[in-house]
Parts: structure tokens; sequence; C-alpha cells
């Protein structure tokens, strides 16, 4: 490799090489703007101090925008919904959302209670002064354009976010940087949020101007963390910057110290820059002296794939007040440099940077005077779908759409076939190889990403999102492999993937699963938060493995009678946990009793297979149902296991145990899934509180009430008029239960003088119990 140093991250220097230019270039002709024609009239707004995001928030298979900023001096936030014409694409304002307008921050698209829809998360200041009224506000969809504010997090501006599940249980986490606050890593634990503490030594609170990154530099499976920026003002000397790099291992996050930078401020980004399998990164962004942004400063790190240490080349041109992105736009298989900012003339452009062979020893610098902006972002996106990737840019008070028109289209990467999990000691292991293929002409043999969901039943992704590792939305952070996966039980030899190249360890529990794996390219063409569409592998199912070793306990209730029509049935677990999974299903048979006594089952089945519904609760199961009145009621149990690939035909037979909407016949009664049934219960019955032997009352009758009660107690009776006025106390006295008196009323108030016609409320109060009804009389 030509004009390289390999360096650690504490004395790591931009300036360690120079990349030689190599006659390749993207032309005037190769883009098209085509922001009026996808915008609507009148919806191009004037844009400062800005971000934007992509995302297919409404699961159409295209992708819409999220942009913030100063609108004619004025903060806000935007979102365009794509119309999901091909032909015609075109991208409106919605006007439903609600989301407060910020500026001076940054916003980002993920589905943080794994729903299958896409959440926004914004930050920046809402004043009309930079900096005031800072707010991080994150809000959830709840579709058709409605998005409501559903978590505040402390106010901020200048902020950076980084999205991605650094503790692999199936949830969004949230890295955030800016002003007014201290650096934060925000824990998803299951649709809420808590602050670590992890960055609490991290860089100084209100640090400014920086950014933060995720990405598994070290193959490990564990995130590591990234981030640059100044520190403010009242701390050391006028813009003196920061940097650090947090391994996390199994133990937790390590200090690694920081990068050598004097004075820099701007933006990271990661990517397999050059498709070797490792998680690289760039950096792009200013030198600052004294508040005077001097001059642009860039370089790109590719991992040696030897701890923390990098290898750095000085990028050959270099913008401040900048934005970068990285993707494949001419479909060669590796990722060009879509760079924006002012140029040392103080003028907006737009450069592509083409590196012509994997070790970077030569490249092309294309530029752009007419489409160049600063203070904004530069994103890429596929907004016409067409394979190729297209350029959206935003700040300078202007936004651009440029259509990608000279790319050969994207074609679909090979499926992969090769797939196998396992699950182990509260770890869901999921394992494939590369597919088997002829090498893709787009991407390099090691530069695909994998894109994957996992759901609790097929066709569902409420444990894993596939938008979690979607790398148009900037989640394609690790490219893990098992010889370096970092798990306590595979280096003890107790799970074994040494066959898998691909593995993935998920900390999540559950009775089943059902995963897919996408394969990406590094034209990122085929990688839309879609679940389903071309790369996809067919889905897996793992289902536990290890039968109960028990029965459950004999259900029972909280007493023998109720006066509650929703009954509640309580059993034990028949075992303290399952090795395999720490939960099981159960099979339920519910006998209902009339009051002639004659017994009849009116319910048999399974009474939860989502794992999020789990019928276990602290090792107690629970089944819930709505009876009649005057019926009794009983169960009987018995614990489910999921199942099991390895059974012999013989011994189970798929087609012997489907029914329609289960035709693998996991869950029939009779198939080898189930321990014996528990004790029956004891019976439960549905009692009426209150029994009258008439609701009309006519002269010279005497209406019979008898009362029922589950226990002995006070007992009030008495008779309302329909304006609330007590007209007659029946009954107030302690009455034991089984000795219920008869009570008698016909139709006199407390003065034994006749009541006048009309609607009357008999009401009876008794110990955890009350009824009221209705009576007319007749004059």
């Amino acid at each position: 490799m030509k004009n390289l140093s390999r360096i650690l991250f504490l004395s790591l220097s931009f300036s360690v090489a120079s990349i030689s230019l190599h006659a390749y270039s993207f032309n005037a002709d190769y883009f098209e703007d085509v922001t009026k024609d996808v915008f609507w009239p009148d919806e191009r707004p004037v844009m400062t101090e800005a971000s934007a995001a992509w995302g297919d928030f409404t699961n159409n298979g295209y992708w819409d925008l999220a942009i913030c900023g100063l609108d004619k001096g004025v903060p806000r936030t935007y979102i365009y919904k794509h119309n999901g014409n091909q032909v015609n694409p075109k991208l409106e304002r919605i006007t439903t959302h609600n989301i407060v307008g910020v500026a001076g921050g940054d916003i980002a698209w993920l589905d943080y209670n794994n729903d299958g829809r896409l959440d926004l998360l914004i930050g920046g200041y809402t004043g009309n002064i930079s900096g005031e009224n800072p707010v991080m506000q994150l809000y959830e969809n709840r579709g058709d354009g409605v998005f409501v504010k559903a978590v505040e997090f402390p106010g901020t501006y200048f902020c950076s976010f980084a999205i991605a599940d650094f503790n692999n249980n199936g949830y969004m986490d949230i890295a955030v940087i800016g002003e007014r606050i201290s650096p934060s890593i925000y824990s998803n634990t299951g649709g809420s949020y808590i602050n670590t503490g992890h960055l609490d030594r991290v860089a100084p609170a209100g640090s400014r101007d920086g950014s933060i990154m995720w990405l598994d530099i070290t193959n490990n499976g564990l995130y590591d963390l990234v981030q640059i920026g100044l520190k403010p003002p009242d701390i050391g000397i006028i813009n003196e910057s920061f940097s650090k790099i947090y391994e996390q291992t199994n133990s937790g996050f390590i200090d690694r110290g920081g990068l050598s930078l004097a004075g820099i401020s701007g933006e990271i980004h990661a990517a397999d820059i050059n498709a070797d399998g490792l998680m690289d990164f760039s950096y792009l962004g200013n030198k600052e002296y004294d508040y005077v942004k001097e001059e642009g400063a860039g370089a790109v790190f590719l991992n040696s794939g030897s701890g923390i240490s990098f290898s750095s080349y000085t990028l050959p041109v270099a913008l401040y007040d900048s934005s970068h992105a990285w993707g494949d736009l001419n479909g060669d298989g590796y990722m060009e440099l879509v760079m924006t900012g002012n140029n040392q003339f103080e003028q907006p452009q737009l450069n592509i940077i083409h590196f012509s062979t994997s070790d970077y020893s030569s490249s092309t610098v294309s530029t752009f005077t007419a489409y160049g902006v600063s203070k904004g972002k530069v994103r890429l996106t596929d907004y016409d779908m067409d394979g190729r990737l297209d350029i959206f840019l935003i700040g300078s008070g202007s936004i651009r759409l440029l259509k990608n028109k000279k790319a050969s289209p994207n074609h679909s990467p090979p499926r992969v076939t090769d797939l196998r999990s396992r699950y182990y000691n509260d770890k869901l292991y999921l394992m494939w190889n590369d597919p088997v293929f002829d090498p893709d002409e787009e991407t390099p043999n090691d530069g695909f990403y994998y894109n994957y969901r996992v759901g609790s039943s097929s066709g569902t992704e409420d444990i894993v999102p596939a938008r979690y590792g979607s790398p148009l939305l900037g989640n394609f952070l690790t490219k893990v492999t098992s010889s370096t996966v970092s798990d306590s039980d595979i280096e003890a030899g107790n799970v074994d993937v040494s066959d898998y190249r691909h593995v993935r360890v998920m900390n999540v529990s559950g009775s089943g699963y059902y995963w897919a794996v996408q394969t990406i390219d590094a034209s990122l063409g085929h990688s839309w938060a879609t679940s389903y569409g071309e790369g996809w592998s067919e889905q897996q199912v793992f289902m536990d493995e290890t039968p109960p070793t028990g029965v459950p306990g004999k259900p029972y209730t909280d007493s023998a009678f109720t006066y509650d029509e929703k009954l509640v049935f309580k059993f034990n677990q028949a075992t303290a946990s399952d090795p395999e999974t720490g939960i099981y299903g159960a099979y339920v048979e519910l006998t209902e009793i009339d009051p002639d006594s004659i017994e009849k089952i009116i319910y048999e089945g399974e009474i939860s297979n989502k794992l999020r519904e789990t019928v276990w609760r602290d090792g107690v199961g629970y089944f819930e149902y709505t009876g009649r009145v005057n019926h009794g009621y009983k169960i009987r149990v018995r614990a489910r296991h999921g199942y099991d690939m390895s059974l012999p035909t013989e011994t189970y037979r798929p087609d012997l145990y489907a029914t329609e909407g289960d035709p693998e016949g996991l869950w029939h009664p009779d198939s080898p899934h189930y321990t014996d049934w528990s004790e029956m219960s004891d019976g439960v019955k549905i009692i009426q509180l209150l029994t009258l032997d008439r609701n009309l009352i006519k002269e010279g009758d005497n209406m019979r009430i008898n009362p029922a009660l589950r226990e002995s107690g006070r007992v009030h009776i008495r008779v309302f008029d329909r304006f609330g006025n007590l007209k007659i106390n029946l009954l107030e006295e302690r009455v034991e239960q089984g000795k219920e008196p008869t009570v008698f009323w016909n139709g006199s108030d407390s003065s034994k003088k006749p009541l006048p016609g009309g609607m009357y409320f008999l009401n009876i109060q008794v110990p955890r119990g009350e009824d009221t009804q209705k009576v007319i009389l007749l004059r």
C-alpha cells in the first residue's frame, strides 16, 4: 500500500499521506437537477442551519424526507411524503405531524418501539435567536402522517445524534452531544429511555460543532463510539478541540484516547470504505482559529483489522462549513465520497471524490460549483427507486435534488442460503455465510452488508426490526465475523459458530423466532427499509428445543365465587426457567358448568405464542376469560415448548396436526410439544349479586329480592328515584354467606306511602361488590 502509515489513535494525524489523482470524473451530464419537478410547487423552503434524513415512514417502499432548519429566519421542521409513483415521483409536504420547528440541530429516523413504523428524533433551538429554547424530542409515528411526542430529552442545539442498538437487545439506542448538555447514551429498554452515564467523562458538557458516531471497529459485535468537537469557550482556550474513541467490550466501554486534532470541528461518518469487511470512517470539517474558519480539513481512516488501529489518508480537497456522505454513485462496487461546503473563496461547491483502487493510492476529484451548499447536509438517496444513488443537498438557503442519470442500474445482490440459529444463555445467535455466487460486478467479495429482521411470529419484526441494519438510514455499523465475535459462550465452546462467517448475538428472549437476512451491496440500492423484497433470504424458523421438565401447578383463583364476569385463573410454571428461553407457552382447556351442573368444554387452545404478550409474569401463568352469570368455570393447563426441528418424521408428522392458520401443526394439542395436563382447578362461579323476581311492580304486587354473597359481611339494600333521592332503606345488617334473607318491596317509601309511578333504582352494597337494577312502578 503506497504512502500509508499505520498508527494508533493516541497519535493519529491528518497529514500522514496525500492521495494522488487518477483520471476519472463525474461530468455535468451525470446528474440532473430535478428539485422543481419532484417537490410540489411552493413547497421548496429556503433553509439554513439545516439537517435532513431520508426514511420510508409510510412503509410503501419509497423514500420519504424529513428536514429541519431556518426557513426565512424561522425554525421549521418539514416532512415530505413520497407519492409512491416511480414514473412521476413527487414529494408532498404533510401538515398533520405537529412536530416543533427546530434549527441548528440534527434529525434522524428510527423505529424506537419496534412497531414497524419509523419514528422521528429532532434536536435544535426553537427560538428566533440562535440557541434560544433548545429541545430534543422523539415523535412516535402513529400512521397516516400523524406524529405524537413520545419522549422529551434535555434540550440541546448544534448537536449530533448517533443511532444504534449498542447493547444488542433489539431496540434502537441514542448517543448525543451538543450545546447545554452532557454527552449521553440513552439506552432503549423497550420503548422508553434511560441515560446510561457511559459518557459522563468522555467530553465536556456543552460541546459544540461536533459529531458522534457508532461503528464496530474491532468486529466483535459490540459498537464502539467515536466523537469530535469543540469545547465550550469557557473551558480552556478558545476553540480547543476534543476527540474520543471508546471501545466497547463485554466489560463495558474502555477509553482508547483520541485523535490529534487542533481546532477541528465537523462531521464524521462510518462505512466499509475499501470493501475489505472492516468498518472505516472519515472526517470532514473546519480548522478554526479564534472563531475564524480559515480552511477545511478532512481525512479517511482505514481499519487495519488489528485492534484500535487505522491507516489515515488526507483528502485531496476539503471544504469548511461542510457535510459529506459515502455511496457507490457509478456502480463499480466501491464507494465515492460526496462532500459539500465552502471553498477557500467562501463559495459553496459540491465535490465527488472517486477512489480508483481499494488501497486508495489514487483518486479523482469532480467539482460542481452550481450545486454546492454550506451550513447544511448532503444525503444520498434513491428517490425514484431506479437502482441509482441520487444526491440531496440542503443549506445556504436552498435545497437540491440531483438525479443520477449515468450509472448502470444496480442489480439485486444474491440471496443468503446457508443460515443457522441457536439459543443459549438468554442470547439468540444468528449465523450465515456469504451467498454462493460468481463475483458480483457491483460489489467485491468482502463488500457486502447485511440487513436482518427477527420476529416472534411469521412475517413480523417486533424483536429486531429490519430498519436496524439499513445502510441508507446510517446503521450499517458492523460486519461481524465468527472469528472475532466477543461472546463468552462462543469462547467457552458452548455455542459453535465455526462453520459460519457472519454471526449476530442478540440479548433477547422468547419461545420462538422467525428471521431472515438481506444481502446489500456497496451501491446500497436495495437497502430500503422494507422487510421484504429483493435480496432477502428465505424466512428461517427457530423454536425452543428444550421441553418443559414438569407439568404446571394446579390452576387457582382468588375465590370460589365472584361478582366479576371477567375471570382470572393463575398457575405456577413447571420449573424455575426454561434453559433455552426462560419462557414457556401454555395450552388451556376451559370447562363451563351451567346452572343445572352440566359440564361442557367451551375452549381449548394456545393462550400465548407471542413474546411481547407472554402468559407468564414472574413465573406465574395467567388466563383470563369473560364468563356468564350463574355459571361456573374450571381449567387445566399444560406447558408448551417450541417446534423441535430435529424430531424425526415418525415422531412428529406435521400433516397429522396441521390446521388452518397452523400449517406446521406446531400448536396442535396432540403434537409432541406439551407436558401432561395439570390438575383440574377448583371451580369458580360467577354469581349474580342481586336477583329480582320481577322488574315491573303493579298495584298489589310484592317484589321478591334475593341477594347472593361471596363472603359474609354487612349488606345494604336501598331504593332511589331517578334523581338520586333515597326513598326507602330495605336492609342494613350483617348477613352470613349461605344464609342470605329474602327481602320484599311493594313500591312504598319509608313512611309506607305508595310511591308515584315511574322509574326507580334498587341498589345493593356488600363487601367487595355493588349492583344496581332498574325497577318500574305502574300506578
